[in-house]
């Protein structure tokens, strides 16, 4: 998990953490093991400015968008965020930012224990 979430973009200066909503979970009950990293900040940038520090670096580095980058403020609004979907270490990882309300968003990274495709 940690090259997992290593292969996120970086956060935004100015985000602050929200300790008590930052964990790291292993889920197996579904029968499909994964693994989670859920990364929660405050901050006091508008969401406009939030995609976009994540939209074009995650571009850059790899990752696909599932939808358009014209649909990436109301997805960042949405209950699942925004998300990024691509290989890492050679097993699919997602990557999902998006708000828990007007002044502070998550940040989660997801992948299959097994390898597993995982989707948005």
């Amino acid at each position: 998990m940690a090259r997992v979430s290593a292969a996120a973009p970086a956060v935004p200066a100015g985000a602050t953490p929200v300790t008590d909503r930052t964990y790291v979970e292993c889920m197996d009950d579904s029968g499909d093991p994964w693994v989670m990293a859920n990364s929660a900040y405050t901050h006091d940038m508008d969401a406009k400015s939030l995609v976009a520090h994540y939209w074009d670096p995650a571009s850059k580095e790899g990752w696909k968008a599932v939808g358009t980058r014209e649909q990436a403020p109301a997805r960042f609004w949405s209950g699942s965020g925004m998300c990024f979907h691509k290989e890492v270490d050679g097993a699919p990882a997602l990557l999902r930012v998006g708000s828990d309300g007007p002044t502070e968003f998550a940040v989660t990274m997801e992948s299959a224990l097994d390898g597993s495709t995982i989707t948005c």
